[in-house]
């Protein structure tokens, strides 16, 4: 396997980062009512939010050209994963 996620390593293969589910998916990313009453319409969780704007830059990004869609899928959550975790460092 190769080291960094450009490294080729030397069976072929690209690297590719594992996301790490964070404890919680940030919560509802847009929520609406009230939860407590209508709990199915808590809208997407904020984690699948961030890989999706994740995801839309890496898609537009010539370095990933070559990516497979799964490459790309968890390079967003890696990236979202990512995102939380700086989120609640710095909201406490």
């Amino acid at each position: 396997m190769a080291d960094k996620i450009n490294d080729v390593g030397t069976d072929g293969t690209t690297a590719i980062p594992q996301p790490s589910k964070p404890k919680d998916d940030g919560g509802p990313a847009f929520p609406v009512g009230d939860q407590s009453t209508h709990p199915l319409m808590v809208g997407m969780c904020l984690r699948d939010y961030f890989a999706a704007k994740a995801l839309a830059g890496i898609l537009a990004s010539e370095v990933n050209e070559s990516s497979t869609a799964e490459a790309n899928a968890l390079m967003a959550y890696a990236q979202a994963d990512a995102m939380l975790i700086e989120r609640r460092k710095r909201n406490g």
